[in-house]
């Protein structure tokens, strides 16, 4: 290509860019298709013109949340990764920073935790080299506070708290790195069965949230104070957050934590005694978990019908569920649900009249146990397949 028109080419690419960026930016919240399509076009030939690379690096960083949002997964991971590329060459080490951050992000969606801690820890680093900077402490913190979230998912809680308290330690007056840090502390007190605390950090999160105007994830501090107000046992308290957080996250049509919002708001509906309500809003959750890719929900969904199912003595069918969240959990290497998953079977087990597996299969779960014995769930495991390896074996004996 002459070099006149290699410079009108360039000029056309960047000038087609900044359209792009232009539309992007004037969406709230989801991008519409159309824009959509334009902007993954455009990127495909624009992130390797080097010089367009500044409004280029801007329109990724400026979509990216909202492909995110959108539900995009392993379709736009590509697009992230070349622009992480990109920006290496030109040297812009608080944009390969954010794609790391991005990537990493989208990979604990999908329940890849090892992909996922290690594109954030790689965003750790970058964000760290160029910590002079109010934008790359903000995004370190922002990163760490991420990295806490993949560890409490894993029930890492002790490495979460560190992360969580260097995301604090940073010199940043950024009231949304105090926000997530909070949000990061109540889910590792729900990990840790430490009800109250996690309703306080909540609390805080969900007050920061509002403060700073974050809508998105004003709903999920909602969703994260009804899940510990209902297991506080407060379920018209939990019920209103929940319900709270359904409604803005469908206005802004953010699919994936609806489901998880409709997925525990069912949870309350079996406590109130609506078992057939709360059936029809975890179907819904299962399909968008499905759809997204999402293994740990769809797992804590399965395990959820497989409850419902028992409310409504369909012990069969509850059995299909437990089994399959259980494989779910035990592909996604968690330990403690999947022992869960199999209590949650042996009790569909024993209602259906299948004393003998019931026992065999309380033995096995229970042979797992000493691998979870930190665990702040090991006791109340113990405890359940305990009672119900009992049940088994009692109405066992009645039938013989």
């Amino acid at each position: 290509m002459a070099p006149a028109t290699d410079t009108l080419f360039t000029t056309y690419m960047i000038a087609g860019v900044q359209v792009s960026l232009d539309r992007v930016r004037a969406t709230a919240s989801l991008v519409p298709e159309a824009d959509r399509q334009q902007a993954w076009h455009i990127l495909s030939f624009a992130l390797d013109v080097a010089a367009a690379w500044p409004v280029t690096s801007e329109l990724l960083l400026a979509l990216a949340p909202k492909m995110e949002q959108a539900g995009f997964r392993e379709e736009w991971i590509p697009y992230l990764e070349k622009g992480l590329h990109a920006a290496q060459k030109a040297g812009d080490h608080l944009t390969v920073a954010e794609c790391a951050l991005q990537i990493g992000t989208l990979y604990r969606l999908l329940s890849r935790f090892a992909e996922a801690q290690r594109w954030t820890t790689v965003s750790v680093e970058h964000f760290g080299s160029e910590s002079i900077r109010p934008q790359s402490i903000v995004g370190q913190a922002r990163a760490l506070n991420e990295l806490a979230w993949i560890e409490h998912l894993q029930h890492h809680y002790e490495s979460a708290e560190q992360n969580v308290a260097k995301a604090l330690s940073l010199p940043t007056t950024d009231e949304r790195v105090r926000a997530d840090a909070f949000r990061v502390k109540g889910m590792i007190q729900i990990g840790q069965r430490n009800w109250a605390q996690a309703k306080h950090f909540h609390q805080q999160a969900l007050l920061l949230f509002q403060q700073v105007g974050d809508v998105r994830k004003v709903a999920w501090s909602m969703q994260n104070l009804g899940y510990a107000l209902k297991e506080l046992g407060s379920l018209d308290d939990a019920s209103h957050y929940l319900q709270q957080a359904a409604d803005i996250l469908a206005q802004l049509q953010d699919y994936y934590h609806l489901a998880i919002v409709q997925m525990n708001l069912a949870n309350v509906l079996v406590h109130q005694g609506q078992a057939t309500l709360a059936y029809e809003l975890l179907l819904t959750a299962r399909q968008t978990f499905a759809t997204q890719g999402n293994l740990l929900n769809q797992a804590h969904v399965l395990t959820n019908l497989g409850v419902v199912l028992i409310k409504r003595q369909l012990f069969t069918d509850a059995q299909a569920m437990f089994r399959a969240a259980a494989d779910l959990y035990k592909n996604v290497g968690d330990q403690i649900w999947h022992i869960n998953a199999l209590d949650g079977l042996v009790m569909a087990l024993t209602m259906n009249g299948q004393y003998a597996d019931a026992v065999d299969l309380v033995d096995e779960a229970m042979a797992l146990l000493p691998a979870i014995y930190q665990s702040a769930y090991y006791e109340n495991l113990r405890e359940k397949l305990t009672t119900h390896r009992a049940e088994a074996a009692a109405m066992m004996t009645v039938a013989t």
